[in-house]
């Protein structure tokens, strides 16, 4: 199969539309709205390709993880991983940048998540987590702490949020509380680490840009 022209591609969906739009119509007939994409974009779609799907490749939970760490994934009916989180899991380990892009719940969460709760819990690590959404950060909150409450209070990671409906005074007390985990959108942990005397909050950092 010859390699799509990127190009060309990506000047379809900047050439405007060959046929004015026509405002305020009373007609009842209207056309039924195309649900395929490839329906949707027509005669601009330059190259598709299906990939077809594949059974899993699962992977046993590797027993050197936190004792503690991997009976909160059992809790949670988790007792195997997919093989790109264990593969995300050693990059962590052997402190490698990684970039991991897989469509939505295709496992990013266990696959950076297992490796930075490793660090927290073993070595006290602090992680900083960037959402370009708000919506995005609470759904990974919600996620972690499901995960992190069925580990004993005395040796849980602390989870916090920083979002823009959080008030200046309790962000301050969130970053003095020094959290192991600190979620947060890109303009105000920049907004935050403007001001003095602010503490040294992270080691490792995860961006999740799905929604950005």
């Amino acid at each position: 199969m010859n390699t799509p022209n990127y190009s060309a591609l990506l000047q379809s969906f900047w050439t405007p539309p060959r046929t004015p739009i026509t405002e305020n119509s009373n007609s009842n007939n209207h056309p039924t709205e195309p649900t395929d994409i490839a329906e949707f974009i027509g005669e601009d779609l330059l190259w598709q390709q299906t990939i077809p799907a594949k059974e899993p490749n699962l992977k046993n939970i590797p027993n050197d993880l936190p004792n503690k760490l991997i009976q909160a994934l059992q809790s949670l009916g988790i007792t195997q991983l997919y093989s790109h989180q264990l593969q995300a899991l050693q990059a962590i380990r052997q402190g490698k940048s990684l970039i991991l892009t897989s469509p939505t719940a295709s496992g990013k969460t266990l696959s950076t998540y297992p490796a930075i709760l490793e660090g927290c819990i073993n070595q006290e690590h602090r992680a900083l987590a960037f959402y370009g959404l708000r919506a995005l950060a609470l759904d990974q909150f919600h996620k972690i702490s499901e995960l992190l409450s069925t580990i004993p209070t005395q040796s849980r990671p602390v989870l916090a949020m920083i979002t823009g409906d959080v008030k200046s005074e309790k962000r301050e007390q969130i970053l003095k509380s020094e959290p192991h985990i600190l979620a947060v959108t890109p303009e105000l942990i920049h907004f935050q680490l403007k001001q003095p005397g602010n503490p040294r909050i992270g080691q490792t950092f995860i961006s999740d840009c799905a929604m950005c």
